[in-house]
């Protein structure tokens, strides 16, 4: 199973049921105009087009495939009961694991896993892929935002319309550079191609 990894503050959303969209960059050709995605009558196969038919590829993440929702974790040996192992989650969370699956995992010096490196084992959350919609970074709406896991009123320095209508692509635009605004390319100011993912979250008993 793949991992789709997470900041932190997503994560909440997603656990909340806040979020049931996400966004990653798509490396294109530069001088592309337009991107789609075409899949198989059967829905067997899916790939990116370019407005010439040119073939991108295959997505990093298909629709109807699951993959596990990554997130920050540390995990280490059960000393009370001494069975199995703790997985610990950034708002405190814990979760015993007895089935071995994780010991080659235990970390001596209890230290934190960025979401990259959590192992699959210890997703807490799996999230189903609805649906894949390839669009430029900064054609994003209002409602998208919302189901982006933002909360439309957080931090509003004013009521007035015209900051009411603004904020939350300030909102977005700050989270989203702090994500990936170190590659080129990538930041919301380059308006790059964007998978938008439609995801249903299902929790790990």
């Amino acid at each position: 199973m793949k991992r789709m990894p997470f900041c932190d503050r997503m994560i909440d959303a997603l656990w909340a049921g806040w979020k049931d969209v996400t966004r990653c960059p798509i490396e294109v050709p530069e001088g592309t105009a337009s991107v789609k995605v075409w899949t198989s009558p059967d829905g067997s196969a899916t790939r990116l087009i370019s407005g010439e038919f040119i073939d991108l590829g295959r997505p990093k993440y298909l629709p109807g495939e699951r993959v596990a929702v990554a997130e920050s974790v540390r995990i280490w040996w059960d000393c009370e009961s001494m069975s199995g192992c703790i997985v610990e989650y950034r708002d405190g969370t814990q979760r015993h694991d007895n089935t071995g699956t994780l010991l080659p995992h235990v970390q001596v010096h209890n230290r934190w896993r960025y979401s990259r490196s959590m192992p699959v084992a210890a997703a807490r959350m799996h999230a189903e892929i609805l649906s894949l919609r390839v669009e430029r970074l900064q054609d994003i709406t209002r409602e998208e935002i919302g189901r982006e896991g933002i909360d439309l009123s957080q931090g509003l320095p004013s009521d007035t319309p015209a900051v009411t209508e603004t904020w939350p692509f300030e909102v977005f635009r700050r989270l989203w550079n702090d994500l990936h605004g170190k590659k080129p390319g990538e930041r919301w100011e380059d308006n790059p191609f964007v998978g938008r993912y439609e995801l249903q979250i299902e929790r790990v008993p």
